[in-house]
């Protein structure tokens, strides 16, 4: 089950997709998460490495088949928020994905510029945006000027990150287009 999050104009990418809900329900005190929110979460919180050749799998299978991602000049992770993590796994799958589909992971070229607060611990969308402001930035914006990228995130929340990073990416018109591809979208209220 693919997920649309939206085009452009409404919001700053062309095109996003998330591949699948992160859980299926909120019965009772606790809720169920998907296979995929399931594997996405042993990857993310308990470091299980072998996740992510399981996860870019079913990555391949759908970016493959998007027309725009024949178009695509690189795979760009969005860079973490915790640099001291001695595992980054959004960036093991911009690799595992990159190894499955011939594109390059370029993790070099949009960097985190200013560190926040957990995302994770903000509620409110206005406070994850503030919180965004001016994270980001491109290193070099002619390497992609004129190209389009593929941004890859794990979990969509309120979009605020997604948001930021193709900010980012589009200013002085370093990219021509940025589409968006997380793993899971949260049932968390926007």
């Amino acid at each position: 089950m693919e997920i649309w999050l939206g085009k452009h104009p409404v919001e700053p990418w062309r095109g996003a997709w998330a591949l699948d809900w992160h859980t299926v329900d909120h019965e009772g005190p606790g809720y169920r998460r998907s296979p995929l929110g399931e594997l996405v979460y042993a990857m993310k919180y308990g470091a299980d490495r072998s996740t992510a050749a399981a996860i870019a799998d079913r990555l391949a299978e759908f970016v493959s088949g998007l027309y725009v991602f024949r178009h695509v000049a690189a795979i760009i992770p969005v860079p973490p928020s915790d640099r001291e993590r001695a595992w980054q796994p959004v960036e093991a799958l911009a690799d595992e994905l990159a190894a499955r589909t011939g594109r390059t992971a370029d993790r070099e070229w949009l960097v985190r510029v200013r560190a926040g607060v957990p995302l994770k611990d903000l509620e409110s969308p206005e406070e994850r945006e503030e919180a965004l402001r001016g994270a980001f930035a491109v290193t070099d914006p002619g390497r992609y000027r004129g190209r389009p990228l593929l941004l890859l995130d794990d979990i969509f929340r309120s979009g605020a990150t997604l948001r930021e990073c193709t900010r980012a990416m589009l200013q002085d018109e370093a990219c021509a287009a940025v589409y968006a591809v997380t793993i899971t979208r949260t049932r968390v209220r926007r």
